[in-house]
């Protein structure tokens, strides 16, 4: 009986390979969008004895981009090697081992395989898109460029890729106070591609907050830095970006730079450019309200006059930072408790249902 049944397995696994449709092999092997079973019919392929060699290295090959789109490298590796193997010609399996590579984090091998792809083929869009990927998310942003747009020269689709890449990039500036370089990459996007909705609202956004004084309610906020500076006179003193200090605790907004000004009509202040924090002013509140009042004034550089929008993006900021903590809101509604509100400041109660709604949506920086 032992020897019936592992002869029906026998059979049962050989008539699986001989009658599985050849035709329907040959068209799952390739849908990339469903892994598993391209992997299925692939591994059918490779076993089927009728196959000649060279469709042994296609079914290698396609094998091999399904094993990396199912996160198993080292398999993809080994296939996309096989298939070079058989057929050192095949440029698109050198891309789909550049990319496993790149996913082992090998990125010295993966570029060697880009360049073979592309000496085999030079009229590969697809092999310039992957070697613009990789330009680009190593920071090699003039050879990405020049790829990006070889690609598009050969297919114009991919104009849309380049797009997103710039978008992309665009928003990853924004989020590290570089707001200058988040308008030039939201603006190159436009131009690639027009349609692009979160780079025509974050331009429209950094274009309409950019450069436009806020804050306290100066009767002059268009002052620039060096008119500012010398109007103060001695009592002002610069501090460079990054290298301001709050009890101890490293305060920046970007790239601007920050005016102590002892003298100056509120707590803070944001002018065109640059933060104006009146030491004096703020040297008896808590600690947690002193980073709150300068991340409020940095706020109205990015999200424009909404008083609401800067409290939010303080509180945020705060918790992202790890400066701002359950017990400092608490601190900051306080010190908001006592602010009636204005035509300018909506009332501090309001203000400080914000800063707590903002605080406990946010995440500490590295966390999702």
């Amino acid at each position: 009986m032992r020897i019936l049944a592992a002869a029906i397995v026998f059979l049962s696994i050989i008539s699986t390979t001989a009658w599985a449709d050849p035709k329907q092999d040959w068209k799952d092997c390739p849908k990339f969008a469903e892994p598993k079973r391209a992997i299925t019919a692939c591994s059918r392929i490779i076993k089927r004895r009728k196959e000649s060699r060279q469709n042994r290295a296609v079914a290698y090959g396609h094998r091999c981009l399904a094993h990396t789109l199912e996160g198993q490298y080292d398999r993809a590796i080994t296939d996309c090697t096989m298939a070079i193997k058989i057929n050192p010609r095949l440029a698109r399996v050198y891309i789909h081992r550049g990319t496993a590579y790149r996913g082992k984090n090998e990125d010295n091998r993966a570029i060697v395989d880009y360049n073979t792809a592309i000496m085999l083929d030079p009229k590969l869009a697809y092999a310039y898109l992957n070697r613009a990927h990789y330009y680009w998310q190593n920071d090699i942003f003039d050879q990405a460029n020049a790829d990006y747009t070889k690609a598009i020269e050969l297919n114009p689709k991919y104009s849309l890729v380049y797009a997103l890449a710039y978008q992309k990039r665009g928003k990853d500036r924004l989020a590290n106070d570089d707001v200058d370089g988040a308008i030039a990459d939201f603006k190159r996007a436009l131009e690639l591609n027009p349609k692009l909705k979160e780079s025509q609202e974050g331009l429209k956004r950094l274009i309409a907050t950019s450069g436009a004084a806020r804050g306290s309610p100066s009767k002059n906020l268009t002052l620039s830095l060096a008119e500012y500076l010398t109007k103060a006179g001695k009592r002002a003193k610069l501090i460079s970006p990054g290298k301001l200090a709050i009890d101890g605790q490293r305060m920046a907004c970007g790239r601007r730079p920050t005016v102590i000004d002892p003298n100056f009509e509120s707590w803070s202040g944001a002018y065109p450019g640059y933060i104006i924090l009146n030491t004096k002013k703020i040297a008896d509140l808590p600690s947690a309200v002193k980073y709150y009042v300068y991340a409020q004034a940095c706020g109205y550089q990015f999200v424009g006059r909404e008083v609401l929008a800067a409290d939010c993006f303080a509180a945020k900021r705060g918790r992202r930072y790890g400066w701002l903590k359950p017990q400092g809101v608490d601190a900051i509604c306080e010190f908001l408790g006592k602010m009636p509100g204005d035509k300018e400041y909506p009332p501090g109660s309001q203000r400080c249902e914000q800063v707590r709604r903002c605080f406990d949506e946010a995440a500490p920086r590295g966390k999702k």
